[in-house]
């Protein structure tokens, strides 16, 4: 039987979310003027903060002492606007992006070893629908077709405070930085990545 948690929301004047509250932690977002968000705090904790280019794309994400793996990871983008890789600072690359023009393939996870290639399959408006693993189970699915980003990034901050992370839970993870980032830049070419990246995905 599955549990589900009661949830309230409010947010800021220009409609993105500022803070849900969930058995009675609080998840806040900051937003800076451009609508992303800046510094995540749970339960009056900063967990994250996020830093953007001109083009207001992800470029670096640092995670505090307060989550369950610390760290800074650095946002590779090509000069068509699609994201192409992740990189932790102090580390090896942590993941890659494949790409067919503006369609996205694959996703190389470095975090679940041999098993981290996913495969991206997409709608009609190469947004990703689905994701499935070398032997073609199905390891993510998109059911909401407009899943909120800001939601997406909450869920990659709880994953992360709660020091989940798996090989399948990182294909989950991907999913929500695909369906994501698909709406974030839905103005700009197509682009992935993530706002408060979570191994649990999510």
């Amino acid at each position: 039987m599955q549990h589900l948690t009661l949830c309230s929301f409010t947010y800021h004047n220009d409609g993105a979310i500022k803070r849900d509250t969930r058995s009675g932690v609080a998840y806040d977002y900051s937003s800076n003027r451009a609508g992303r968000i800046g510094i995540v705090t749970v339960a009056g904790v900063a967990q994250s903060s996020q830093a953007y280019d001109a083009f207001n794309r992800l470029r670096v994400r640092t995670l505090t002492s307060a989550t369950a793996t610390p760290g800074t990871t650095h946002y590779v983008w090509d000069i068509f606007g699609h994201i192409v890789a992740e990189h932790v600072v102090g580390a090896e690359m942590a993941r890659e992006y494949v790409w067919l023009g503006d369609t996205p393939l694959a996703v190389v996870d470095a975090s679940a070893g041999a098993s981290g290639l996913y495969y991206v399959h997409v709608d009609h408006l190469d947004r990703p629908a689905l994701m499935t693993d070398a032997v073609r189970a199905v390891v993510w699915r998109d059911v909401r077709a407009f899943r909120s980003y800001a939601l997406c990034a909450r869920r990659r901050v709880a994953a992360r405070h709660n020091g989940t992370a798996s090989g399948a839970s990182a294909a989950s993870a991907s999913r929500c930085r695909l369906s994501a980032m698909w709406r974030l830049t839905f103005g700009q070419a197509f682009a992935t990545a993530v706002i408060v990246a979570a191994k649990t995905f999510n």
